[in-house]
């Protein structure tokens, strides 16, 4: 149907990246062949630490992360990396999110040692907004990561923790390669991880 557009407050109207092949390229009578798939993204066992880094609807898979860690008994960090356009048109789950985080906008240094409560499942919540209006200076969420890079790398490296990347192609590959520049061995550390499936991307756009 030509109005699987979905009108924003503002009436503006936005495609989805399935909605606008469906409206633009396809007829009446065409067939498509469609495969399902399992999602990839799996909490680890309990007490890995878990870094979730997403962009815009990039955050969904996530909402059900600190959902499940909500109900268990996770006590080694779980970090959450949001970025978005705006931080009040755009946060999508804001208070959800807000609501679950037990350090909110503070540094993630030395929280190897802060235990996750089941009520607040996330251990810290950094946001970054790339038009946050009235003159301030956009940040892309990628840019989150080289900011707390010693927390990051000391997950990684020395907890064996693992990343999850779900949102843009630009945002998923920023990320990658701000990964690359913290770990030790960079983008072979990187290659590595996303083999053993410690480092899983699910991009898009």
């Amino acid at each position: 149907p030509k109005d699987a557009k979905l009108p924003a407050e503002d009436s503006r109207r936005f495609f989805g990246l399935c909605s606008r092949w469906i409206t633009t390229q396809l007829k009446a009578g065409d067939e498509v062949l469609a495969k399902q798939r399992a999602s990839p993204f799996h909490l680890p066992e309990k007490d890995v630490p878990v870094v979730m880094v997403g962009s815009g609807a990039g955050v969904a898979p996530f909402r059900g992360f600190w959902d499940e860690l909500r109900r268990g008994s996770q006590q080694a960090p779980a970090a959450l990396f949001f970025g978005c356009r705006h931080p009040e048109q755009d946060w999508l789950f804001k208070e959800e999110m807000s609501g679950s985080v037990k350090l909110a906008a503070s540094p993630c240094a030395a929280l190897a040692r802060v235990q996750v409560g089941p009520k607040r499942p996330l251990t810290c919540l950094h946001t970054a907004f790339s038009r946050p209006g009235e003159g301030k200076e956009g940040k892309y969420v990628q840019k989150l990561i080289g900011e707390q890079k010693m927390s990051v790398k000391h997950w990684v490296e020395k907890m064996n923790g693992c990343v999850f990347i779900c949102g843009s192609t630009g945002m998923g590959n920023g990320v990658l390669e701000a990964l690359a520049e913290i770990l030790e061995g960079g983008k072979d550390t990187v290659e590595q991880l996303r083999k053993d499936g410690r480092i899983v991307a699910e991009m898009w756009g």
